[in-house]
């Protein structure tokens, strides 16, 4: 079927650097998406710290959420944990100051109130994936959750670099196996 020495040169090249492109792909692609995310994570983690190490009083979050969310450029959530079975967590701040329905039951924030320890995930909320970092304080839990757009744009135009690149090189490859 492939006689000539050219096309089987061809061939074994092209499968050669078909498979390097493979693992280059699979190696680097899930590394920078795990790097990006928890690099996001950490940003966030540092900005709500800070954010609950300035929650005094609840009788002002609404205030001190709309003010910190400018500083830090992400959403800023301010509960208030009410005890006993079962617990139950109170909006007393929010930054998106149209709705708190989509944070109302936040599965990481309720974490922090149960765990009395910092919480960060990302989580899906309307189609979009968010870094979210909830940090108790007392009787206060201070929720910051931001998008991950930006890290998965990133990744994307990584993605379409390492196709482009591997067609390329695809491209030379069979021009030189064919041209040996």
């Amino acid at each position: 079927m492939f006689r000539g020495i050219r096309v089987r040169l061809a061939l074994a090249l092209l499968l050669v650097a078909a498979g390097a492109l493979a693992v280059a792909y699979a190696v680097v692609v899930p590394t920078l998406e795990d790097t990006l995310i928890d690099t996001k994570l950490d940003q966030v983690e540092q900005d709500a710290r800070l954010v609950a190490a300035n929650v005094d009083e609840l009788l002002v979050a609404q205030e001190l959420a709309e003010d910190a969310s400018g500083g830090v450029g992400a959403r800023v959530v301010i509960y208030q944990i009410v005890h006993g079975p079962p617990l139950l967590l109170l909006v007393r701040g929010d930054s998106r100051r149209d709705t708190s329905l989509d944070v109302e039951r936040n599965a990481t924030a309720r974490r922090a109130a149960q765990t009395g320890e910092v919480q960060r995930e990302t989580t899906v909320r309307g189609g979009q994936r968010f870094a979210e970092v909830a940090v108790p304080i007392g009787d206060v839990v201070v929720l910051l959750t931001d998008s991950l757009a930006d890290p998965l744009a990133s990744i994307d135009l990584v993605k379409r670099r390492l196709i482009q690149a591997g067609l390329i090189a695809l491209g030379v490859v069979l021009v030189v196996g064919f041209a040996a």
